[in-house]
């Protein structure tokens, strides 16, 4: 860590939202929630839909049958949100949720104890009503679905995986062993552990990577450098290749999909709980903590160097587009201060260069807004199947055949802005497509 810059510093009672050079912060959901619950996951589908899930944080375990969780929900960029007690999770607490769009859900619960002490619930119905899916089969701490069918619960070495949207879950063997007293510390699901497409990765309390590359069926367990008595809080990737984890005062960094890791300090004074990619750059990241007085930070060189936005306590956060973010707040001393912020900035650059299609292969407009053209050379015709849709995080958006022109035109209604990647599937073997949507 070179150096970093200090753009301003708050608290709660002051005035928001803020703005500092093109950004934003905004307080959401106040009032929402009670001042003793923490929002440890957030999943925004789209710039208009975001969910969060929270729970008391003071909870004992077991956990009292009696205890509700509540989920929060907005659909227009957070003009308005909705609180709702999930009845069907009573006596459950949970660290993650994912969101499809604003009908449909999933999140994981667990108990500490209870006599069904998993759970995975889904909602196709906005959170009005939620189903068990199936009772007591999969759940803990971590959801991650890679398309509306195939998904992975993780719980230390407890997992589960499911073919089938949810319907049934299988269990995965073969797990590299924890230590004695190895763990894993959450103070969010959402950014505890990260998938880029078909590889999964998170670390533990003895400074531990595990990853998968292989939607969680097999796993390796590779050490960071750091000592058994360092955490590895949470970790995100750029691409297959570069990743940044937190270790408290520390950073973890990778150039190399995880099998090498560098240690350097964070800013003095920081220790920084939970990071996040910003999609569609190539070397962007933002780091919030929950620890002291907090922090909210971002680094546009692979942390190299930092700036700190604003000293918050904040927890989850999950990117709509390169332009806009939600992010989670602990429990707070005051009621009416904001459970959710969304910060809005303008300042990250898309990288241009990432955007480039590759040789043969051409896609255009590219940023795009309601269609894009992919023009198919002869040599790729012979053998081409179509294309896939990825998010930045690896979930599969949409897919379209091919029709065996020289130009295939596919409509984006209905694909929120931001960035993926555009796979083609054939015969011949070629590297995604880099698109950016903005409208």
């Amino acid at each position: 860590m070179k150096n970093f810059h200090l753009l301003l510093s708050l608290v709660f009672c002051l005035s928001l939202p803020l703005f500092s050079g093109a950004q934003q912060l905004t307080p959401q959901a106040v009032g929402l929630l009670p001042s003793n619950y923490t929002v440890f996951g957030i999943s925004a589908p789209s710039e208009d839909v975001a969910w969060a899930i929270a729970f008391d944080s003071n909870v004992p375990s077991p956990v009292p049958l009696g205890h509700q969780l509540i989920v929060l929900k907005t659909i227009d960029g957070g003009e308005n949100w909705e609180a709702m007690e999930v009845e069907e999770a009573a006596g459950y607490i949970s660290f993650d949720i994912q969101a499809f769009d604003e009908n449909t859900a999933f999140f994981t619960g667990q108990t500490f104890g209870n006599s069904n002490p998993y759970g995975v619930f889904k909602t196709v119905d906005g959170g009005q009503t939620w189903e068990w899916k199936p009772a007591g089969v999969a759940g803990g701490v971590w959801l991650r679905f890679f398309d509306e069918t195939h998904g992975l619960c993780i719980n230390r070495q407890y997992m589960r995986r499911t073919l089938n949207g949810g319907d049934t879950w299988g269990v995965i063997n073969g797990i590299p062993s924890f230590n004695n007293n190895e763990y894993t510390l959450l103070y969010s699901g959402t950014n505890s552990c990260t998938t880029v497409k078909d590889t999964v990765y998170f670390g533990t309390s003895n400074g531990n990577i595990y990853k998968s590359t292989d939607r969680g069926e097999n796993w390796v367990k590779i050490p960071t450098g750091l000592t058994n008595s360092e955490t590895i809080n949470s970790v995100a990737f750029s691409d297959g290749y570069h990743g940044l984890g937190t270790s408290n005062a520390k950073f973890v960094r990778t150039d190399n999909g995880g099998e090498g890791w560098e240690t350097f300090f964070a800013p003095i004074g920081y220790r920084f709980t939970n990071i996040a990619h910003v999609p569609g750059t190539e070397s962007s990241f933002v780091a919030t903590s929950a620890l002291g007085s907090g922090g909210l930070a971002y680094t546009e060189d692979f942390g190299d160097n930092w700036t700190i936005v604003a000293d918050l306590r904040l927890t989850a956060i999950d990117f709509a587009s390169p332009y806009t973010a939600w992010i989670g707040a602990p429990a707070r001393s005051n009621a009416d201060d904001p459970p959710i912020i969304k910060w809005e900035a303008d300042f990250f650059v898309v990288d241009v260069q990432e955007v480039q299609p590759p040789e043969g292969l051409e896609v255009f407009p590219n940023p795009a807004a309601d269609y894009l053209a992919v023009k198919v050379p002869e040599e790729y015709q012979a053998g081409l199947q179509g294309f896939t849709l990825y998010s930045s995080t690896g979930q599969k958006v949409r897919s379209w055949d091919y029709d065996g022109s020289r130009q295939l035109n596919i409509s984006l209604h209905n694909i929120p802005p931001g960035a993926y990647s555009l796979q083609p599937a054939g015969e011949k073997p070629a590297r995604p497509l880099p698109v950016v949507i903005q409208r």
